[in-house]
C-alpha cells in the first residue's frame, strides 16, 4: 500500500506541474504553446510580423534607376528607361546573343513590377514587389519573396 500511495502522490504532482501552465494560459485567454524537445514550454508570444510598407516607387521615379537582380542564377544589371523599356546587361549576353544588352519591357501595377525579356526565342517574365523604396524579386508562380534587389543608381 505504501508503494501505491507514493505513486499516486507523484502522479498528482506531475499532473499539477505539467497542467498548471496550460490552465494559466487558458485563464489569460491565450493559446497554449506546445513544448519542443529539449526546451521548456514558455508562454512567450511570437513577435508580430512587420507590416509591408506602402510602395514609394512608381513609374515616374523608377525611370533612370538601375538595379542588380538575380535572374536565372546570374547577377544581371537592369536599367529602367522611359516608355516602358528596360535594358539588361550581363557579360555573357555578348557571348550568347552577340549584343551587350537585351532590351525588354517593364510595367508597374501599384506594388508589382513586371519585367519581360526576350531570351532564346522566348519571352521570360520576372516579377518584383515594391515595399517602400525597396524592390524584392518574387517567383512568378509562387508569391514567396526571393530576396531584395540591390539598387545601383
Amino acid at each position: 500500500m505504501e508503494d501505491n500511495k507514493f505513486l499516486f502522490i507523484f502522479g498528482a504532482v506531475l499532473v499539477v506541474f505539467l497542467g498548471f501552465p496550460i490552465v494559466m494560459q487558458a485563464a489569460r485567454g491565450g493559446k497554449p504553446t506546445p513544448a519542443t524537445a529539449g526546451t521548456a514550454a514558455v508562454g512567450v508570444a511570437n513577435p508580430p510580423q512587420s507590416a509591408k510598407e506602402p510602395p514609394l516607387l512608381n513609374e515616374a521615379n523608377l525611370i533612370g534607376s538601375e538595379w542588380e537582380a538575380n535572374i536565372e542564377g546570374f547577377p544581371v544589371k537592369v536599367s529602367i528607361s522611359a516608355g516602358g523599356v528596360a535594358y539588361a546587361y550581363h557579360p555573357m549576353a555578348k557571348q550568347m546573343f552577340g549584343v551587350e544588352s537585351i532590351e525588354g519591357r517593364w510595367q508597374v501595377n501599384y506594388d508589382k513590377v513586371t519585367l519581360s525579356m526576350p531570351m532564346g526565342g522566348q519571352t521570360h517574365e520576372f516579377k518584383f514587389e515594391i515595399s517602400g523604396t525597396r524592390l524584392f524579386q518574387t517567383k512568378s508562380n509562387v508569391q514567396a519573396k526571393l530576396g531584395e534587389v540591390k539598387r545601383l543608381r
